[in-house]
């Protein structure tokens, strides 16, 4: 079994285990915990339906097209990286301007165009407020600076 499938087999199980906890919850609570739980299970069941289906093996890669290791290691550092600096973000902000800025900043520091970069934000923007604010009727965190200046 390749370690795609056991990751997602893993995120399904965690996933589970959400959903029946949530179930639980008082009736306005659960909505959040079960609109992006049940979604992502159904996304990791799809993964794992594609990869049992797949009938090839992984190849081998020839040693001449390997990445040298020190790229490697900052691939590995990277992904952190951008993890803590969305917490950041959205700790400071919230996550109605937070989730937009931080994609904004993402996609201008890897090269993508200032259209791609505006639109992309724009619409995540729609669908968090859109989605939770208007249609869940949710309030959602407003982040540090607002607590400091309000």
């Amino acid at each position: 079994m390749r370690s795609s499938t056991i990751f997602a087999l893993v995120i399904l199980g965690i996933l589970g285990v959400v959903i029946v906890k949530s179930l639980g919850y008082p009736y306005g609570a659960r909505y959040f915990p079960l609109s992006v739980a049940i979604p992502t299970a159904a996304l990791a069941v799809v993964q794992i339906v594609r990869e049992v289906r797949a009938k090839t093996e992984p190849r081998e890669v020839p040693r001449e097209t390997q990445a040298p290791r020190k790229d490697i290691f900052g691939k590995y550092l990277t992904a952190p990286a951008w993890i803590v600096t969305l917490l950041l973000i959205v700790y400071l902000v919230g996550l109605l301007v937070g989730f937009p800025l931080f994609t904004f900043l993402y996609l201008r520091l890897h090269r993508q165009s200032w259209l791609l970069s505006i639109i992309v934000p724009l619409v995540i923007l729609a669908v968090v407020y859109g989605g939770f604010v208007v249609g869940l009727q949710m309030p959602l965190y407003e982040g540090l600076l607002s607590e400091l200046f309000m």
